[in-house]
């Protein structure tokens, strides 16, 4: 079951209508702004979330540009240090999400022919569970925390962003709590983490290439452990710390310690993906038999309602903008209406 973090604390007025949203098991504080900008912020960006908000950060051009250095690699991504706010900043990396596009060198490599890019909730939701699994396990890969989804007012031609209707379509579908849009832009909000990458160790020959295979190999096994695989994986995508002495931190084992970043290929081993398909569906099962069963709480955002005697859930519908009344009778629950805006 989903639980949500508590929000006692947050600020006042930080959007309209501010709610909870589940996509893909993981929990958001979803928030539109007036002018159509939407935020959605993790329990990792939870305590951040001033910092987060985008006025504090791409959402004011100007400091994005004296603020921001841009990383290497084939995709857009940018270290970026917030405004501070209550003498507070925050160091981030925000990454614009490529769905829909073409894989570079798909064509090329086999492993590629069949991968696609994550949409910034599948990606999360994936990094999320990662994280989860690896908590378990001592000899795990690190990674850095999934702080929020922004999703700028601005719309965009989706031939602009480089999306072939087909492979955005096919990404979109999957998608039952949120609404994709083609024709606008999102980046996901990860926290910085310190160091360089293994290419960079290589070219200051602090590390040997055979350094760097060992790593990615090593990074990959790690992965598979979890159950676990990222297509492509690549040097730039290990950052290590380098120490004062000229060297990277390492382990009581003597291995180079490293952080995983980078993950719109991520996926499931197909042998996790079975399990996590036949576990969903032993929890649904088992479920089945209290199904007409009334609720003492409600979930965040759903509250109860009789009219005329006759008991319904009411709540906001995320992905639409409006509302839903749902009567709960004994064949469960009957939806009776959902407009897109409803007062």
């Amino acid at each position: 079951m989903i639980t949500y973090p508590q929000t006692e604390h947050l600020p006042e007025n930080l959007s309209r209508n501010p709610a909870w949203i589940t996509v893909f098991r993981v929990p958001y504080l979803h928030l539109c702004f007036e002018d159509g900008t939407e935020l959605y912020v993790t329990e990792y960006g939870l305590p951040f979330l001033r910092q987060l908000l985008p006025q504090n950060h791409w959402g004011d051009r100007e400091w994005a540009a004296s603020n921001r250095q841009k990383l290497p690699g084939t995709s857009t991504l940018y270290h970026l240090r917030t405004k501070e706010v209550n003498g507070v900043a925050k160091d981030v990396v925000l990454k614009w999400n490529r769905m829909g596009q073409d894989i570079p060198g798909e064509t090329e490599a086999s492993e590629l022919s069949t991968a696609q890019f994550n949409s910034p909730f599948e990606e999360f939701g994936l990094v999320t569970e990662l994280r989860k699994s690896t908590a378990q396990v001592s000899a795990s890969p690190r990674t850095h925390k999934p702080l929020a989804i922004f999703v700028p007012r601005k719309i965009v031609e989706p031939e602009q962003l480089g999306r072939r209707h087909w492979r955005f379509e096919k990404v979109a579908e999957n998608h039952t709590e949120v609404t994709l849009e083609s024709n606008r832009n999102y980046a996901v909000i990860y926290e910085w983490i310190k160091g360089i990458d293994a290419a960079e160790g290589m070219r200051r020959d602090a590390i040997t290439q055979e350094d760097v295979d060992t790593l990615v190999m090593d990074a990959n096994r790690q992965l598979a452990e979890q159950g676990f695989r990222i297509k492509d994986n690549k040097p730039h995508h290990l950052i290590l710390r380098p120490t004062r002495h000229g060297g990277f931190a390492r382990d009581t084992h003597g291995n180079m310690l490293y952080a995983l970043v980078d993950f719109e290929l991520l996926e499931r081993t197909p042998q996790h993906e079975r399990e996590v398909r036949a576990s969903r569906r032993r929890i649904y099962v088992s479920r089945q038999p209290h199904r007409f069963e009334k609720r003492r709480e409600m979930p965040p955002g759903l509250n109860q309602r009789s009219i005329m005697g006759v008991d319904y859930v009411y709540g906001r519908v995320e992905s639409s903008t409006g509302a839903l009344l749902d009567c709960w009778g004994r064949s469960g629950f009957v939806r009776l209406f959902s407009p897109r805006k409803m007062a």
